[in-house]
């Protein structure tokens, strides 16, 4: 006989009907309750009205001091959470698997297919398409070998592996369809709205100049480069005929008479040349050597002059302009008015000098804009691409220093002067941050070093101090306190580490 309350009887039957057995008969004074599977509102009514009356009438000691193991507390706020981890895991998983696939110099075409359709297909295997949509697996398990085989974009499309067949499954499954901004992403692509314009017509970005060019990338964590891991495209800066030129030139008018006359005094370089059998002074040092050698009965040396040689000035400049986000506002404009200032006054002294900005997105789109190259000479067409400088995208510093290394090995100079300007610290959209981006950045200026290059940082953000010392060296780096004084400053700065 069982001697246990009604109310514990009755959770007993719950609990076991919840496991999925088959429960107890209910004693006789219990077996009238309606625990059937109700099959009307009206029945669960009068369930819960009985089951009410019965623990009305237990015993106080009868109810149970905590609920099951299994019944816990309904928190919307942490699944919301847990959801949303696991979407953005699933999609950051996507967009590098389908980074990796997308072939080299199509991201231009997959731009514009984004652009033109508000539409991606996901192909089954029987051909058929499906409008941002994957076909979800149902109850009967039709379907579950349906999974798509290839994604379409605008006529271009891309193979999937098996692993990212499934993963593109569950995305479609969980969301109803494969969103844009996936693919677009993984394409290099912020979103798929039109391109940044300058003038209300000229695109920012500009039209692909050259081909792709890959580099390694130093993985500190595993002492070793990742091979043809980073891709880089040159583009131009499209000219913008405006009146930023005039106007900037206008206001900094005085301190640009200043720079010219500075910089015509930097023309020739003058050294002195010791121990020369003629010349224009005595070269003390060598004079007392001379007479040491006398006194101790060796032949004296006649090597005792020194002579003022004036070489002419053979200096080869990169400067390398961070153009990321982070520049939107007076940042940006104090760059551009740098660069007009430094144009102006290396064009006084003729030293030979490149521009670039560098910006990107992920590892398979670093892009390095061409403001002005070594055989172009500083015109019109030059200050017009300074004026169309504009902020892009993030700051994968490694490709474009590794691209000016290159550059440079084409140069014959005794000075390779490589000038970055940046607002902080390196950082892309995928995992390029922290540390990682610091010590690949580092090991690129490492190469440029070997190279005979020297490299020197101008940045503006002085909580980056510990990274950029680490990166740059103790003496290689300036910080900029003020952004507006940054067009007065660069100069003064090359003409110190020319001179």
């Amino acid at each position: 006989m069982d001697t246990a309350g009604p109310i514990a009887i009755l959770r007993r039957q719950l609990l076991q009907a919840m496991a999925g057995n088959a429960p107890d008969p209910l004693p006789g004074d219990l077996a009238g309750l309606p625990l059937a599977m109700p099959s009307s509102a009206l029945d669960s009514l009068r369930a819960a009205h009985a089951l009410g009356e019965v623990a009305r009438h237990a015993e106080p000691a009868e109810h149970p001091g905590s609920p099951p193991f299994f019944q816990g507390a309904f928190r919307p706020r942490e699944a919301a959470l847990a959801m949303a981890q696991r979407r953005a895991e699933a999609k950051r998983q996507f967009v590098e698997a389908l980074a990796a696939l997308l072939p080299h110099g199509r991201q231009a075409a997959i731009r514009e297919a984004l652009g033109r359709s508000e539409t991606a297909h996901a192909r089954d295997e029987d051909g058929a398409g499906a409008l941002l949509a994957l076909p979800p697996p149902t109850r009967e398990g039709a379907g579950r070998d349906r999974q798509p085989v290839a994604l379409t974009i605008g006529g271009i499309e891309i193979e999937l592996p098996e692993s990212l067949r499934s993963l593109a499954r569950e995305i479609g499954t969980d969301l109803g369809g494969l969103p844009l901004d996936y693919v677009a992403s993984a394409a290099g692509i912020p979103g798929h709205a039109p391109s940044r314009e300058t003038g209300g017509s000229v695109e920012a970005g500009g039209q692909p100049l050259k081909g792709l060019a890959t580099y390694d990338e130093w993985d500190f964590r595993r002492k070793g480069f990742k091979k043809d891991w980073c891709t880089l495209q040159e583009k131009p800066v499209a000219p913008v005929r405006g009146t930023f030129v005039s106007s900037a030139l206008a206001r900094h008018r005085g301190l640009l008479l200043q720079l010219r006359r500075q910089f015509e005094m930097l023309r020739t370089q003058h050294r002195f040349l010791k121990r020369q059998a003629e010349g224009d002074d005595l070269d003390l040092d060598a004079l007392t050597d001379s007479l040491s050698d006398a006194r101790a009965g060796l032949p004296p040396s006649e090597r005792v002059f020194i002579r003022l040689q004036r070489d002419a000035r053979n200096v080869a400049a990169i400067f390398l302009v961070d153009m990321s986000a982070s520049t939107e506002g007076w940042v940006s404009v104090a760059l551009r008015e740098s660069l007009l200032l430094m144009g102006e006054a290396l064009h006084t002294v003729g030293d030979r000098f490149a521009m670039y900005g560098f910006s990107g997105m992920r590892r398979l789109r670093s892009d390095l804009f061409v403001v002005k190259t070594f055989t172009e000479s500083f015109g019109d067409e030059c200050k017009n691409r300074i004026a169309g400088i504009l902020p892009q995208e993030y700051t994968r510093m490694g490709p474009p220093i590794r691209h000016a290394t290159e550059i440079f090995r084409a140069m014959d100079a005794s000075i390779r002067l490589l000038v970055v300007l940046s607002d902080g610290k390196p950082e892309d959209y995928d995992d390029y941050k922290g540390d990682y981006a610091i010590e690949d950045t580092r090991h690129a200026l490492i190469e440029a070093k070997t190279c005979g290059i020297h490299p020197f940082c101008i940045t503006i953000d002085r909580q980056a101090r510990d990274a950029v010392r680490h990166m740059y060296g103790e003496v290689n780096y300036a910080f900029i306190s003020d952004v507006r004084g940054l067009p007065r400053h660069l100069p003064a700065i090359y003409r110190r580490l020319t001179s």
